[in-house]
């Protein structure tokens, strides 16, 4: 079950601010989304994030 599959990025962020939830520190760092560091889909900006962010 996966009971925001369905739910625009709008109503997530709402719930997130509604409800006082923290969020992952790297959302803070410019990410949209967290998933495997090697994934498919990573594209270029969240690579270049991840590499300045993983020499500091």
């Amino acid at each position: 079950i996966f009971p925001i599959k369905y739910w625009s990025g709008c109503a997530v962020q709402l719930y997130i601010l509604m409800n006082n939830l923290k969020l992952h520190p790297l959302y803070y760092e410019g990410f949209y989304r967290l998933g495997c560091t090697i994934c498919p889909s990573l594209s270029e900006w969240e690579r270049s994030l991840l590499r300045s962010i993983t020499q500091h």
